[in-house]
């Protein structure tokens, strides 16, 4: 993603480096943990050392620029990508998708009761990461996690949403609900709860633009480049899909998810600019938001 972002390559060198990081924690942190089961903790191994960790890098990247330790930082930037890699092997499942990250799923690689197993536990572990950083930031993250399970029922219940309405409803739950959390958190944890509202906000609209560019990818996107096969999720809550249901071409349904994608990165952008954060990470983070717009030329 990052080698037709535009970024210059410093900062390209920047963030890859915080990603390869955040990599390298996140593994060595799951082969700390003492299992005795070696099945379980191959399967919660087998996509962690993978991925773009976007959201670690912009927690990382958020933190920072509100001036938390670099170990809390870090902290939170790893729980944060570990909820999702527990979400991502679930999806899997109901899915029944093959493959992740250039992979086969964990539940094809280990069966559907491991896989099951290791995304509860990695959800587990993230919030004993989390205890570190009180009590406060678990509950901020439980409740993202709540909102996640609704989502996630609610697109069990409803597989084909009609409008864009419907849509944002959906992912407002399954996938705003993480990024409001992790900058909600970082908020908390600095003891800046006077930007409580705009992290939220900061995060609502920068969930959509990632769903949204998400979904576009699944459409567009090369299968080989995005380790998992195109059109997955054509069936669930693709912003594609319900367009292409509401009667626009393919052509055109593609050129509005651009445009949808362009308007809430403006909006998130416009959250971002009314928190007080480092001047240095503010401008890496909105050099990242504007990366969403062009990932999936």
């Amino acid at each position: 993603m990052l080698s037709e972002s535009g970024l210059n390559e410093d900062l390209k060198k920047y963030v890859l480096d915080i990603g390869r990081m955040l990599r390298d924690r996140i593994v060595y942190s799951l082969k700390s943990i003492p299992l005795r089961s070696r099945k379980l903790k191959e399967a919660c191994l087998h996509l962690a050392g993978r991925g773009k960790f976007l959201r670690g890098i912009f927690t990382y990247l958020f933190s920072k620029g509100l001036g938390l330790k670099d170990e809390d930082a870090i902290t939170l930037a790893l729980s944060t990508e570990l909820y999702h890699l527990a979400s991502l092997i679930h999806d899997d499942i109901i899915d029944k998708a093959p493959y992740r990250r250039g992979l086969p799923s964990v539940h094809v690689k280990f069966g559907l009761e491991t896989a099951l197993v290791a995304g509860d536990l990695l959800i587990i572990y993230s919030n004993n990461l989390l205890a570190n950083l009180g009590c406060d930031v678990i509950k901020i993250y439980s409740e993202a996690g709540i909102k996640l399970a609704d989502g996630e029922a609610l697109e069990l219940e409803d597989r084909e949403p009609t409008s864009i309405e419907d849509y944002y409803r959906i992912i407002g739950l399954k996938t705003s609900s993480v990024f409001e959390a992790m900058f909600v958190s970082a908020v908390n944890i600095a003891g800046r709860d006077e930007y409580g509202e705009d992290a939220v906000l900061l995060g609502r609209y920068l969930g959509y633009a990632f769903q949204l560019s998400d979904d576009l990818l699944d459409f567009v996107g090369d299968p080989d480049r995005m380790g998992k096969l195109a059109g997955v999720d054509k069936d669930n809550a693709n912003i594609v899909h319900i367009l292409l249901k509401m009667g626009y071409g393919e052509a055109d349904a593609i050129k509005k998810v651009k445009e949808l994608i362009r308007e809430n990165i403006m909006v998130s952008i416009k959250y971002l600019e009314r928190i007080e954060l480092n001047v240095k990470y503010k401008d890496f983070l909105k050099k990242m938001i504007y990366v969403l717009e062009g990932r999936n030329l």
